[in-house]
C-alpha cells in the first residue's frame, strides 16, 4: 500500500562535513535544512516555528562561572536526536540516501527525531530539557538550579569551591540526565581528577549507523 504524503513535504540535502580536530566524530553528514529549491521558494527553516527562546544567555553561563576556582564543562551527546517528533510532521524531514551502499539504488528517509540544523530543534530540545530538571527537582533541589542556570543548549558550563563539591554535582547530573536517556561525555576542567578518563574517537561507519537509527523508510518509496 502506497502512503500518501499529506502538504507538507520537503527534502533536505546533506553533504559530509570533515573537521580533523574533532576528538570525537571527525566526518559527520550535515543536513541543511535552510536551502531552497528556487529563488521563489521558502526553505524548510523559514515555513518552521522557531518557538520563544528558552536557553539561558551564553554570557550569563560564562560570567557567573569567572570566579568559581574550580571549573566543570560537558556535553550531551547527540542531544537534539533524543528528542522525537511526531509522526503527522516527519515529512517534512525526509532525505535521499544511498541504500546498502549501492549508488544505483536510492531509498528515501525521514528522520523519526529533532536534528541539528532546524530552526526548530533548540526550542524542542530546551522545553524537553526544562521539563524533565523541573520533575526532578524535589529530589536534588540545589543541583537541579545549578543545571538550569548552567545549561547553554546542550552544554553545561558550571563550577565550584572544591573538587569534592563538583564530583557530587558531576554525579548527579550524569544520574538525573540518564534518567531521560541522555548521555553525558566530553567532560572537562582545571582539575585533572574532574576530566574524563578516555576520549576515543567515534568509528565513522558506527556513526551513521547510529543516526541511520533515528531515520526511517518512506513507504511511498
Amino acid at each position: 500500500m502506497v502512503e500518501e504524503p499529506n502538504e507538507r513535504v520537503f527534502y533536505i540535502p546533506h553533504k559530509p562535513a570533515k573537521r580533523e580536530t574533532s576528538t570525537t566524530t571527525k566526518l559527520r553528514f550535515v543536513f541543511d535544512a535552510s536551502a531552497k529549491p528556487s529563488h521563489e521558494s521558502r526553505s524548510l527553516n523559514e515555513c518552521l516555528e522557531t518557538g520563544p527562546p528558552l536557553q539561558n544567555l551564553l554570557w550569563n553561563v560564562l560570567v557567573r562561572n569567572r570566579v568559581k576556582p574550580v571549573a566543570l564543562t560537558a556535553d550531551i551527546k547527540q542531544a537534539f536526536l533524543q528528542v522525537r517528533i511526531r509522526a503527522e510532521d516527519r515529512d517534512v524531514s525526509r532525505f535521499h540516501w544511498i541504500k546498502n551502499k549501492d549508488p544505483s539504488t536510492i531509498e528515501v528517509l525521514r528522520f523519526t527525531r529533532a536534528l541539528f540544523g532546524l530552526v526548530q530543534s533548540p526550542f524542542l530540545l530546551a522545553g524537553t530539557l526544562r521539563l524533565h530538571l523541573q520533575n526532578s527537582r524535589t529530589r536534588y533541589p540545589v543541583e537541579i538550579e545549578e543545571i538550569l542556570k548552567s545549561l547553554y543548549v546542550d552544554d553545561i558550563i558550571s563550577g565550584g569551591n572544591t573538587t569534592a563539591e563538583l564530583q557530587g554535582l558531576k554525579k548527579t547530573i550524569t544520574s538525573v540526565f540518564a534518567e531521560a536517556k541522555f548521555t553525558m561525555h566530553k567532560w572537562n576542567s582545571n582539575d585533572p581528577q574532574l576530566k574524563s578518563e578516555n576520549v576515543v574517537p567515534v568509528d565513522e561507519q558506527q556513526s551513521y549507523a547510529k543516526q541511520l537509527n533515528r531515520c526511517e523508510t518512506h513507504r511511498g518509496m
